[in-house]
């Protein structure tokens, strides 16, 4: 079951949001901790959209295409989360395979894996809400022209290379 379609406001999702506001899929396969995210996320102005697995996202992505996913699918692990991301990265639909996406993961050993595959950032749980809220504040102010080097530098980092 998609959740969370319409808005605090009532106002129709697939209108466009005013300056400032972006709409976010969340992937995550635990309601409770959907809500809780979508919630932090509704309350600094994003219009969110849940889907709890892979084939609800396909589906909410193609119905209502987003400007950021947001990733934390549990069950099955990094490897649920990385299908997400292939799919989205060979869209045919280059708006869609653009979009901006964040895993979130208990284990820092996906990091690294994770940048290779083409994530834009990766939050480790536990988290603050600051941390959440930074995360996809800087991930939807960075420029389309600094994705690529900037996944090349956090690779780096991470790999001392």
């Amino acid at each position: 079951m998609v959740l969370g379609r319409r808005t605090r406001t009532g106002r129709d999702p697939t209108e466009t949001a005013p300056a400032g506001r972006s709409h976010i899929l969340l992937v995550n396969d635990d309601p409770g901790g959907a809500e809780l995210v979508r919630r932090l996320l509704v309350g600094a102005g994003h219009e969110v959209e849940v889907a709890s697995n892979y084939d609800e996202a396909i589906a909410a992505m193609a119905a209502h295409p987003p400007r950021l996913i947001m990733a934390d699918l549990i069950g099955g692990g990094v490897g649920q989360n990385l299908r997400l991301l292939d799919a989205v990265r060979s869209h045919p639909n280059a708006a869609l395979a653009g979009t901006r996406i964040v895993f979130v993961s208990y284990s820092e050993s996906n990091n690294v894996l994770s940048w290779q595959a083409g994530t834009d950032s990766f939050l480790e749980r536990p988290f603050h809400v600051s941390d959440l809220l930074g995360c996809v504040a800087e991930v939807l102010q960075r420029p389309e022209e600094h994705r690529s080097e900037f996944r090349l530098r956090v690779l780096n980092a991470l790999t001392g290379s």
